[in-house]
């Protein structure tokens, strides 16, 4: 029989941050296709846990395109009952690569996952509506009217066009806000996914249990672990 040995422990990081306002990096851009792309990893990872049928909270992790800062991280895609994302977090990691980047895994209720894949749907067609399906800071700029971003005043051309803009953001009824953390949230995101372990297990093993609102025996029991001796190491 394995020997499994548990790491306990509160995963601590620090307070959560202040959004990163309402503006792109210098010279970046999110299209449609961005959008879809990101949706489309989303809706394998909700299917992925409608198949589990585990008995307890899907975990969500998102593959950053970088090393990100907290201000950076996912804010509006995901989040559950008004609770900002970064109280969701359950465990962080680097990736294994020559240019490591973050993997931040959340704990969310596959309703949170419906929710976010109508957003992304409803700012995918915004973008494709009003925009001309890509959104570019400097547009961002303009719809925010952030003149010192800009360094200058909006043209008549371009106070019409956000009227149209907010009417269509209306529609889809999302406020700007919204669409600016969306955008900026796809921008900074690579995927989603599911951390799983593909090789063999042998022998002792050292293993995390994240929180996921049950106690370690429920946890156990529910992936038919129950029997295995486990230590535990920490508090």
């Amino acid at each position: 029989m394995n020997r499994i040995l548990e790491l306990k422990g509160k995963f601590n990081q620090g307070p959560p941050p202040k959004g990163g306002g309402d503006a792109l990096p210098k010279g970046s851009q999110v299209s449609s296709s961005d959008i879809a792309r990101l949706a489309r990893s989303l809706d394998m990872v909700r299917d992925y846990w409608r198949a589990q049928r585990r008995g307890f909270k899907p975990l969500v992790s998102v593959y950053y395109k970088d090393v990100v800062a907290k201000s950076n991280r996912m804010e509006a895609i995901l989040s559950e009952s008004g609770v900002p994302a970064s109280e969701m977090v359950v465990g962080a990691k680097f990736s294994d690569e020559t240019h490591p980047r973050h993997i931040i895994t959340y704990c969310f209720e596959i309703a949170v996952m419906d929710c976010g894949l109508q957003l992304l749907s409803s700012v995918q067609s915004v973008l494709e509506n009003a925009f001309d399906s890509i959104i570019t800071d400097e547009t961002m700029a303009v719809l925010n009217v952030n003149r010192e971003r800009l360094g200058r005043e909006l043209t008549e051309k371009e106070r019409r066009q956000n009227t149209e803009r907010e009417r269509v953001l209306a529609s889809h009824t999302l406020s700007k806000s919204k669409f600016n953390k969306i955008i900026r949230d796809v921008f900074y995101i690579d995927r989603f996914g599911v951390e799983e372990r593909t090789t063999p297990i042998a022998g002792s093993q050292l293993i995390t249990l994240y929180d996921v609102g049950l106690t370690q025996k429920e946890i156990l029991r529910k992936l038919g672990l129950q029997d295995e001796p486990i230590s535990s190491v920490g508090e």
